[in-house]
């Protein structure tokens, strides 16, 4: 206990009284000691200023003497009479130099005889050194190539001759002077042209010396020290006082570590403190660098001399906390044995009881507080001795109920089914088990007694196959600590049985782990399973064989479907009833929805099949973004929608990816978005990604503003055969089918797809896929020709005018955008104003408060007037309504007309190609010519079914193309034996020979082997494309037959001589005019109602087409408004809006602007769904349009009209058959004699049929009906 509290006390008595003393006293020496630091610095750098001060004043004056001397008069003429006694080779030896030497020695000495002179030298320009006041070894040697070119001396003159100024140089040896130091000051002599040489003072060190040995208030230590740099380290220049023979011989290199203050001031730098010296003495130093001589000079004082009066102050106040410090040892060691003796006995009582001996008793003795202790122990203990008999009555009691719970368990443990079990893994990665039930001794098939001894046997009764990987996972959990859960066989009684073993893990805090676990027999479910996955397996190749099947069968599926498609085509264009044309219209509408349907179904039958195969062949990524907008502009347009692409400026024009997968998940992206959006817009955008190499990630995004999504609907919305809700499937229709296979298209392609919506706040479905770099690279737009252009953008729709702002920037065009036409006009007239005026402006044409049109005639009245003196291109943008735009717009001179959505290259060409063409005259007639047509081409159609050979004659006969069929690839190889075609359209599953034997066959032969062959088939799948490209097919035609990708087709690959333009017949005095007026003047003074001079003007005043083209269209909707009528009693309105607009669109571009209006105010009231005043105006409108056609065009009165005679119609249909023969297109000279008036018995509704006949290119009926005409006039 001594060793103990004893100590204790002590510490206590230190930190209360001596060492709060000591720190006092620490600090005071420290504050004394720093005090006197400050003042002994103090001193000694008023000391080293002093004596710098002195060095440069004793060098600025002895410089001041050096130029006083080269100025002088007699100086020059001393170098110039020794300088020439020199070259006159008298050197300091002749008798004349020496007597000149007396005369000016004299002089200088008188002048000169400071003691602080060593020597004075004339030097002349040539470095000889004509005169020395000491006449040392130095003088008549030349400095520039005499033994003392290197020395100070010359260094001080040739740098005084090159700078015109006093130098100053010194040596520590130098020669002449028994190679004793020397500082050298020359300066130049000059005259009026010329510098003649230097002057030299040399002087003595003793002045320097004398400044540097004053020692007075430095003590008896202290001294000033003087170097100069030398070799990297310091050469004192100096005597040291440790050293006394140092001058210019001690030297210190730059690592050492000793005479630091001399390196700094050696650096130029200027300080004080406390450092080691040249000797390694600690001293306070103050260090200062001497500019004019690059010397250091140091003046220091012993540390030990400097800081005296704080050592003596320190060890004072050690010796006053030493006494202290005994004094206090000594009252703790006192006042702890007081208290020892007590505590020494109640410790004893402590133990005492500890050992077990709970009756022992601590005296009660010694201070009061030390008897209440022991008085309070003694009853503790009394406390403990109750506690324990009771603890002892307690554990009875426990163990008697853990006996009783213990065998409880056993019993429970013994009647479940699965086994229970303690496995315990150790730290150095021994493992046992510490329980096991019965039941997992059975499962496991060992004994209790044997497993619990040694926990092997239980991982030797795994199955071999399963052993080491239960083994693997076992020692996996003990590391991880993670659930252990496997299903694995074991062997048991030569049986194999599946058990399913799953424990929990308890960290132990030894570092290892105890798991609780049970054993389950999964035997029967496992045999389960496996019947189950057979079944699977049988179920997953009959569905494969299901959609192989599909997929073969496509062609067999589609022909009918194209068949009925094409045949209701040609029926709608031959002269039909309102009635029996609607009815095939909805025919023609449902076979295609019906198509669709089918098309879903077997191109997810392919994807399934794995025949769908993706390719990759250059596409121009707008041109696909603009077909898909094509397809939907009806709908879009319909609905009041608007459709923005957004093509960002880096993503490449052409690419080699699959354009028609990426069309069909566009189209069906695109078609949800306008089905389920009633307002608002629709957003296709397309950026890059990602690029690696010649690889890049295209993203696509669908945004739409409709009905929105869900959480739950979004997760199931890319499942086959699924749709958001039931709801929607019975309110909008489709299959479910277009976002699966979208999904898996865009797999296909490299990508993936996902959806963000909010129900009620529209979806945006974006996508990507992997493309290749398309080689060679070509610019995707020639920007060359935009010049600097600056464009005003004038549009209420944010998103337009953003996506044309980056386009137009992107192409590095100055761009503004405003929100409305009165902005635009106040910006147009700022910039004017500025001097800085836009070079074009694209107008939205509806837009709140002032439209576009209204903008552009304020513009097209500036011009006008030379308010507006700069050239102004006007270009429109329109969503909607094209035809009534261009109608309302006809007075006004507009640059270009854009559809939206507009791409970057139609808002190219708009802006490079857009020139103000000069006014159409009233009475020109110029008809513009016809679209390229192919006169003279044959064509063999090799097609097994009938009705595809009635489509797509009928489809070529119209392009002017005779057509021979064949029913199968026997009958094609033998026409082209027979006769010579241009090309062969070729169907690939025929019966007796196929399109590719057929194309193999034809190929081979010599007068065919440069046939170009055309597949004509539906949805070809990669490996048949494969195959025709083997067997020599060059190109491909979809059915159901597309006419202008048909003509596309045909104008790649048929010879150009076979390729012609007709032009149109201008109208003769024999022909007649169709229009039956005087002039263009007279129709239209004729037609109320009309404005036909925008129609005129579109049609280059070919007035015979506008007359057909109005009596075509009184023809078609004479029974328009019984039709609309019974469309709204019936309630479709869909189809009622689709009308109108049709016949809104119709009017509008061919002048019948009040029934285009009347039409638009019924279709908006019809949206709103008024329709009592809108419908009776239109149906004013729709009567006086028809009636003023009919009577002013096609029966006028009062004119007399040219007639044709029986012989003449006889010439005329003689000259007709051979065109209807060779399915030719008819001359329109033999249209017009057609329509003239007939002398002759023959009835006018034949030549009506035969008219209506070749209108509608159904050539075969015409000949039937020109030969029943030709009967008849023979008859008569």
């Amino acid at each position: 206990m001594t060793t103990k509290i004893i100590p204790r006390l002590l510490l206590g008595f230190l930190l209360l009284s001596p060492l709060p003393l000591a720190l006092l006293g620490w600090l005071y020496s420290q504050a004394f000691e720093q005090a006197l630091k400050t003042t002994v610095q103090a001193n000694l750098s008023n000391i080293a200023d002093k004596k710098r001060d002195q060095i440069d004043i004793y060098l600025s004056e002895r410089m001041a003497d050096a130029r006083l001397l080269g100025l002088l008069s007699t100086t020059r003429d001393a170098l110039q009479t020794f300088s020439g006694l020199l070259q006159a080779d008298e050197g300091p030896a002749a008798p004349r130099n020496q007597e000149q030497a007396r005369h000016y020695r004299d002089y200088l000495l008188a002048r000169f005889s400071s003691a602080d002179y060593y020597d004075l030298l004339l030097v002349d320009a040539l470095g000889n050194v004509v005169f020395s006041l000491r006449r040392e070894p130095d003088l008549g040697t030349n400095l520039q190539s005499g033994p003392y070119r290197d020395s100070a001396l010359a260094q001080a003159h040739r740098e005084s001759m090159m700078l015109l100024d006093t130098q100053i140089t010194l040596t520590p040896d130098y020669a002449p002077s028994g190679n004793q130091p020397a500082i050298f000051i020359a300066s130049p002599v000059r005259t009026p042209n010329a510098v003649t040489g230097t002057v030299v003072l040399q002087l003595d060190l003793a002045r320097l010396n004398a400044v540097t040995s004053d020692d007075t208030g430095l003590g008896v230590s202290g001294e000033t020290v003087l170097a100069q740099s030398k070799d990297g380290g310091a050469l004192y220049v100096s005597s040291l006082r440790r050293i006394p023979d140092a001058t210019f011989r001690y030297f210190v290199p730059e690592s050492g570590a000793l005479a630091v203050p001399m390196r700094y001031a050696l650096e130029g730098k200027r300080g004080q403190g406390v450092a080691f010296d040249y000797a390694g003495v600690e001293v306070a130093a103050v260090w200062r660098y001497l500019p004019a001589l690059g010397w250091g000079m140091v003046v220091k004082m012993d540390g030990a001399e400097a800081f005296a009066p704080a050592q003596r102050l320190r060890a004072t106040a050690w010796s006053a906390f030493s006494l202290l410090l005994l004094f206090a040892a000594g009252t703790a060691v006192l006042f702890g044995r007081s208290l020892v003796t007590p505590v020494q006995q109640l410790i004893t009582a402590t133990r005492r009881i500890a050992e077990g001996d709970l009756q022992h008793q601590a005296p009660v003795q010694g201070w009061a507080e030390l008897r209440d202790l022991a008085i309070s122990f003694n009853h503790m203990a009394a406390r403990i001795r109750a506690g324990q008999a009771l603890l002892e009555h307690r554990v009875e009691e426990r163990t008697r109920a853990l006996q009783e719970s213990t065998a409880r368990y056993d019993l429970l443990v013994a009647g479940i089914s699965a086994g229970v079990y303690v496995f315990r893994m150790q730290p150095n990665g021994s493992m046992g088990f510490d329980y096991v039930s019965p039941r997992f001794c059975e499962l496991m098939g060992v004994k209790e007694e044997a497993v619990l001894q040694d926990a092997m046997l239980a991982f030797l009764a795994a199955h071999p196959d399963d052993r080491d990987e239960l083994l693997q996972r076992n020692h996996e959990a003990g590391l991880s600590l993670q659930p252990f859960r496997m299903e694995c066989r074991f062997i048991v009684r030569n049986q194999v049985r599946w058990l399913h073993i799953e424990s929990e893990p308890v960290p132990l805090e030894n570092g290892g782990s105890l798991w609780n676990g049970v054993v389950t027999d999964v035997t029967e479910r496992k045999h389960s399973e496996e019947v189950l996955h057979l079944a699977m397996q049988a179920a997953d190749a009959a569905n494969r064989a299901k959609s192989e099947f599909l997929a073969n069968m496509s062609h067999e599926i589609r022909t009918p479907m194209n068949a009925i498609l094409g045949l209701t085509q040609l029926v709608l264009e031959t002269g039909l009833t309102p009635h029996q044309k609607d009815y095939l219209q909805k025919v023609h509408a449902s076979s295609k929805a019906l198509l669709g349907i089918l098309n879903d179904i077997l191109d997810y039958a392919k994807i399934e099949s794995g025949h769908l195969e993706i390719e990759r062949l250059p596409m121009r990524v707008e041109t696909v973004l603009h077909e898909v907008a094509d397809l939907f502009g009806a709908r879009i347009e319909e609905k009041g929608l608007e459709l923005f692409l957004d093509i960002h400026p880096d993503v490449p024009a052409e690419v080699l990816g699959d354009a028609l997968r990426l069309t069909q998940v566009l189209n069906n992206l695109v078609g949800n978005a306008v089905k389920f959006t009633e307002q608002g817009e629709v957003h296709l955008k397309v950026d890059v990604a990602d690029s690696v190499g010649d690889e890049l990630v295209l993203r696509y995004a669908v945004r739409d503003t409709g009905i929105g999504l869900s959480k739950s609907q979004a997760d199931r919305l890319f499942q086959a055969f699924t749709q958001a809700d039931s709801t929607i499937t019975r309110k909008y229709g489709g299959t479910g089918l277009g976002l699966a296979i979208s999904q898996k298209l865009v797999m296909l392609m490299g990508g993936d797809i996902t959806v963000s919506s909010e129900e009620g706040q529209g979806a945006v479905f974006t996508f990507t896929i992997r493309v290749g770099r398309s080689s060679p690279a070509e610019a995707a737009y020639d920007l060359q020709r935009l010049g600097h252009m600056k464009v005003l953008v004038v549009d209420d729709q944010p998103t337009s005018c953003t996506i044309l702002l980056q386009w137009l920037h992107a192409w590095g065009l100055h761009a503004l955008a405003v929100d409305s036409g009165a902005a635009a006009l106040a910006e147009l007239r700022a910039a004017q104003a500025e001097g800085a005026p836009f070079d074009a402006v694209l107008l939205d044409w509806r837009m709140p408060g002032m439209s576009g049109l209204e903008v552009a005639r304020r513009l097209e009245q500036t011009l006008v007037t030379g308010r507006m003196t700069h050239p102004l291109r006007v270009v429109m943008v329109t969503a909607h309504d094209r035809e009534t735009l261009l109608a309302d717009a006809a007075d006004l001179r507009l640059d270009a007309v854009l559809s939206k959505p507009v791409t970057p290259s139609h808002l190219l060409d708009a802006l490079v190609n857009s020139r103000r063409p000069p006014q159409p005259s009233p009475t020109a007639s110029q008809p513009a010519p016809s679209p390229a047509c192919f006169d003279g081409c044959r064509i063999l159609l090799a097609e097994d079914n009938a009705l595809n050979q009635m489509v797509a004659g009928e489809f070529l006969r119209k392009r002017g193309i005779a057509v021979t069929f064949a029913n199968d690839g026997a009958e094609a190889l033998a026409w082209v034996e027979r006769q010579r075609f241009d090309a062969v359209l070729m169907d690939l599953h025929m019966p007796v020979m196929d399109g590719l034997e057929a194309t193999r066959r034809i190929l081979a032969r010599p007068q065919a082997a440069h046939l170009p062959i055309i597949a004509m088939t539906a949805a070809v799948l990669q490996q048949d494309r494969e195959r025709c490209g083997a067997a020599g097919m060059v190109d491909f035609v979809a059915k159901p037959i597309n006419p202008q990708e048909l003509t596309r087709v045909l104008q790649r690959w048929l010879r150009p001589a076979a390729t012609t333009t007709r032009t149109g017949l201008e109208p003769t005095a024999a022909t007649g005019e169709p229009l039956r007026t005087q002039g263009p003047q007279a129709l239209l003074d004729e037609l109320p109602g009309f404005d036909l001079q925008p129609a005129l003007s579109r049609l280059e005043n070919d007035q015979a087409l506008l007359a057909r083209l109005l009596c075509g269209f009184a023809e078609e909707h004479a029974g328009c408004l019984e039709r609309l009528t019974g469309l709204l009693h019936t309630g479709e309105h869909d189809q009622a809006l689709q009308l109108l607009h049709s016949l809104k669109g119709e009017a509008a571009n061919l002048g019948a602007s009040a029934l285009a209006e009347a039409a638009r105010q019924l279709e908006s009231a019809l949206k709103q769904g008024d329709t009592a005043i809108s419908c009776q105006a239109f149906a004013d409108a729709l009567n006086n349009t028809l009636a003023s056609i009919r009577r002013r065009i096609s029966q006028p009165p009062g004119k007399s009209v040219t007639t044709i005679d029986r012989s003449a119609l006889a010439e005329v249909l003689t000259q007709l058959k051979p065109y209807l023969e060779e399915h030719e297109l008819v001359p329109d000279e033999l249209i017009q004699r057609l329509q003239q008036p007939a002398q002759t018995d023959l009835p006018e509704e034949v030549l009506t049929r035969l008219l209506r006949q070749i209108d509608h290119f159904n050539y075969t009926a015409a000949l039937a009906t020109l030969a029943h005409a030709e009967i008849m006039l023979g008859g008569h």
